[in-house]
């Protein structure tokens, strides 16, 4: 078992940053590093014992630490790790697969070292922080659980009794990493192992359920929404006819939208305004007047039709209408840009 443990006081100022980064890839993998505080008064340190396929890492500083993989370290330096972040008096924050996540000690965090990501440590409370961390080959977890990759840039609530016998047990064998034999370093990495898989299974059941959750989620917003642009010509629609036509209720409704950028009123609004000026700009219909396009997509007060449309489009319906086919011939696919938004909104649950 080999058990080191790290300084950035040991490093004259200077060279702390290229030590630190140099420290951090032999550990965890090729990375580039970095912190908030200026060299006379950043301070950090870390023990590291290898367990076998396994290892351990106690990290404590000030300030804000960073790490960074990239694609190009990607290139140099193929590793195919899982790293578990357990927050110990500290706030994680982890970015990967386009997800942000930020955490402290009520949760367990994953990366995996075979895709770029963004790692951060800073102190919960006070100035400085402590975190523990198990680097685990992919292939090892792979072996016990084939959907381990879903675990990638999660952090996930885990039962505060497993929680603290892990957290306990990676403190304790770092306290006595000096006086532990090599013959009791076997008997605990297997002890680490099981602990290990324990988290990692609570940690995929969590991530399921978030993931089902979310699927019915978007199941039930995607019916809220096709309802809506199949009556938006009727001025009667409201949340409440929504609700008894759908069978739901109105906080339901409105729960569904919380994680898009939109209220359910504002997106029937946005909507319609949509449809009038598809109206406004389509030349088979230059007889129908303003007034007439906009009662027919749901608006009953023209004054208020002129005002929303201008606040959206930045333009006056009358004007939009003199203009509306050269702004069309040179911004092809114009009117949908207000509709990718909302659709992008809806991509973040699936």
């Amino acid at each position: 078992m080999i058990r080191e443990y790290w300084s950035l006081r040991d490093v004259p100022t200077g060279h702390r940053v290229n030590s630190l980064t140099n420290a951090i890839s032999e550990t965890f993998g090729l990375c580039q590093c970095g912190y908030d505080l200026g060299d006379e008064e950043i301070s950090s340190g870390f023990t590291h014992i290898r367990m076998g396929q396994l290892a351990l890492v106690n990290f404590a500083g000030n300030g804000t630490h960073w790490c960074e993989r990239k694609l190009t370290h990607l290139r140099a330096d193929y590793a195919d790790r899982f790293l578990m972040y357990i927050p110990n008096g500290s706030q994680v924050t982890i970015s990967q697969h386009n997800q942000t996540r930020v955490f402290g000690a009520d949760k367990i965090g994953f990366v995996n070292t075979k895709h770029a990501y963004r790692g951060r440590l800073q102190a919960a409370s006070g100035d400085s922080f402590e975190s523990s961390h198990v680097i685990v080959p992919g292939s090892l977890l792979r072996s016990r659980f084939p959907n381990a990759d879903l675990l990638a840039g999660v952090a996930v609530t885990v039962d505060p009794s497993l929680l603290n016998v892990l957290n306990g047990f990676i403190q304790s064998v770092c306290q006595h990493r000096e006086i532990v034999s090599d013959l009791a370093y076997r008997g605990l990495e297997r002890v680490l192992l099981e602990l290990v898989s324990s988290a990692s299974e609570c940690a995929l059941n969590r991530a399921a359920e978030t993931a089902r959750v979310a699927s019915e989620v978007n199941v039930a917003l995607e019916r809220v929404t096709s309802h809506i642009l199949r009556n938006l010509t009727d001025p009667s629609l409201s949340i409440s006819r929504i609700a008894s036509d759908l069978n739901m209720s109105v906080r339901h409704i409105h729960n569904l939208f919380e994680d898009t950028d939109w209220t359910a009123k504002n997106w029937i609004k946005h909507r319609r305004l949509l449809e009038c000026r598809k109206a406004i700009h389509a030349t088979e219909l230059a007889g129908k007047t303003l007034t007439e396009i906009a009662y027919t997509w749901g608006f009953s007060d023209f004054s208020h039709f002129s005002r929303c449309y201008k606040d959206k489009f930045g333009i006056s319906p009358s004007e939009d209408r003199k203009q509306g086919v050269s702004l069309l011939a040179a911004e092809p696919g114009s009117d949908d840009l207000y509709a990718s938004q909302f659709d992008r909104q809806l991509s973040r649950l699936q």
